[in-house]
C-alpha cells in the first residue's frame, strides 16, 4: 500500500517515531492476512453451494422415473423451502456472515431453477427455454436484492447475456428490462466495494454483456455489412471508454476499469481495420450494398454526444487532459464512412494523433504507462505499415532495431525525470 511505502521517509524526517511506523505496518499486515483469508472462506463457500446445488439436482433426476407424483413434488419443493429458511436465518441471525449469506443465496438461486424445472416435467408444462431462463431471473431478482449477494448477481449477468442474443424482438427488450432492474444493486454494489477485487467483477461483466447484445442484436432488426458492424462496434466501445473516464473510476485500479479497458481495446482495433487501405468502408464483404437502418445510427451519436459531455463536464482536469484521444475514434469512423476513397487516410491520421496526444498527456503527467501506452499506439501503426509495404527484411529489421531503441530511451529519459522530480 502506498502508505506503507511512504512509512520510512516519515520516520526519516522525523514526523513519526520508528515504533509508530512498526505499528502502521503491522495493522495493515493484519488487515491485508484477514482480507485475504476471509475472500478465500467466501471463495470455498460459494462453490461449495454450486457444487451441492448440482449434486441435489444430479442424485434427483437420476432416480426421477422411480418416483411417483407426490414424492417427485416433495423433491422440487423441498429444497426451496430449506434454502429460504437458510436464507431467512441468515438474514435474521448472522446478517454479518459474508460466507453465509453468499452460500445461501446462490443455494436458492439453484434451487429455484430446479423447482422450476421439476413442476415443468411433473404437470408437462409446455415452454421453451427462453422463457425459462425469463422466469428465473425474475424470481432469482429479489434475491439478489434481498440477500445482497455479489455472488449471485454475477450468475445473473452471466444467465441474461445469452437470453439476450437470441433473434427476437421480445428477448432483447426482456434483457433491456432485466437489465434496467438490475442497475440499482449494481451502482449500490459499487460505491460498497470499491476496493473488493470480486465486486467490481461487474464492471467487467456489463460492458461484455451490452456489447455482445448490442451487437448480436443488429442483425435481427436490419440486414448488415461487416462495415455497418465496425460502425455499431467501433460506437459502442466508444461510449463504454467515456464511461471508464468518469471520476468515479479515478479512484479503482486501472485493472477494475472494464468499460475503458475493453473500449480502448475495442476502439483502438477499429481504427487498425479502417487503416488498411484494402480494406476500408468501400469494400462491400457481401458484393452488395446492405440495407442500413440509419435510425440505429442516429440513436448511436446521440448517445455519444451525451456521453461525451456527461464525461467532460464530470472531469476536474486541466484542459489538455480533460481531452480523451480515444473519444474521436467514432467520429473517425463515421468520416470514413462518408469519405470512402479515404477511409484508409482518416483511420491512419487517428491512429497517430491518438498516439501523440497521448504521449504529451503522459510525459506532462510524469505518468510512464500512459506515455508506454502512446509509443506502443504508434509502434504497431508503424510496425503494421512495414509489413504492409515491400521492404526487405534487412531493411525492416533495421528499422524495427531502431523503434525499439528509441522505446527504451524514451522509457530512460521518462524515468529519470520522475525520479528527479521525487527527490
Amino acid at each position: 500500500m502506498k502508505i506503507q511505502k511512504a512509512l520510512p521517509e516519515l520516520v526519516f524526517n522525523n514526523i513519526i517515531s520508528q515504533e509508530t511506523a512498526n505499528d502502521i505496518e503491522n495493522y495493515y499486515k493484519l488487515k491485508r492476512k484477514t482480507s485475504s483469508t476471509n475472500q478465500l472462506l467466501l471463495s470455498f463457500g460459494i462453490i461449495g453451494a454450486t457444487l451441492l446445488g448440482l449434486g441435489i439436482i444430479a442424485i434427483i433426476a437420476h432416480n426421477w422415473d422411480e418416483l411417483n407424483k407426490w414424492t417427485k413434488l416433495g423433491c422440487a419443493i423441498l429444497p426451496l423451502i430449506i434454502t429460504q429458511l437458510c436464507c431467512g436465518f441468515t438474514l435474521i441471525k448472522k446478517s454479518n456472515h459474508k460466507t453465509l449469506r453468499e452460500s445461501s443465496a446462490v443455494f436458492l438461486l439453484f434451487s429455484i431453477v430446479a423447482c422450476l424445472a421439476m413442476i415443468s416435467q411433473i404437470y408437462n408444462i409446455e415452454g421453451d427455454y427462453n422463457e425459462f431462463v425469463l422466469l428465473w431471473m425474475l424470481l432469482s431478482l429479489p434475491v439478489i436484492y434481498v440477500m445482497q449477494s455479489y455472488a449471485a448477481s454475477i450468475l445473473y449477468m452471466i444467465y441474461i447475456t445469452p437470453y439476450g442474443t437470441y433473434h427476437d424482438e421480445l428477448n432483447i427488450n426482456c434483457y433491456i428490462e432485466l437489465l434496467i432492474l438490475f442497475i440499482p444493486f449494481y451502482m449500490y454494489l459499487s460505491k460498497k466495494r470499491k476496493t473488493k477485487q470480486i465486486g467490481n467483477i461487474h464492471h467487467w461483466l456489463i460492458p461484455i454483456s451490452i456489447t455482445v447484445v448490442y451487437l448480436t442484436s443488429l442483425d435481427y432488426f436490419s440486414r448488415t455489412s461487416f462495415e455497418f458492424y465496425v460502425i455499431h462496434y467501433s460506437g459502442i466501445c466508444t461510449i463504454m471508454y467515456l464511461i471508464g473516464n468518469l471520476n468515479f473510476f479515478k479512484e479503482q485500479k486501472y485493472i477494475y476499469n472494464g468499460y475503458k479497458i475493453l473500449g480502448s481495446i475495442g476502439a483502438l482495433i477499429t481504427l487498425y481495420i479502417l487503416s488498411v487501405k484494402d480494406m476500408g468502408m468501400v469494400k462491400w464483404w457481401f458484393g452488395k450494398e446492405p440495407e442500413i437502418d440509419y435510425i440505429q445510427i442516429y440513436f448511436l451519436i446521440g448517445l455519444y454526444i451525451i456521453m461525451y459531455f456527461i464525461t467532460m463536464n464530470n472531469n476536474t482536469d486541466k484542459i489538455l487532459h480533460k481531452i480523451k484521444p480515444l473519444a474521436i475514434v467514432f467520429p473517425l469512423t463515421l468520416l470514413s464512412f462518408t469519405t470512402k476513397d479515404n477511409s484508409h487516410l482518416i483511420a491512419n491520421i487517428g491512429i497517430l494523433s491518438i498516439g501523440i496526444l497521448t504521449i504529451v498527456q503522459g510525459a506532462l503527467k510524469k505518468h510512464l504507462s500512459k506515455m508506454n501506452l502512446g509509443i506502443f499506439i504508434i509502434l504497431m501503426w508503424i510496425s503494421k505499415k512495414f509489413l504492409d509495404e515491400n521492404i526487405d527484411f534487412i531493411t525492416k529489421g533495421i528499422l524495427f532495431i531502431v523503434l525499439g531503441s528509441c522505446f527504451f530511451i524514451a522509457n530512460y529519459i521518462m524515468s529519470r525525470n520522475i525520479q528527479t522530480k521525487n527527490v
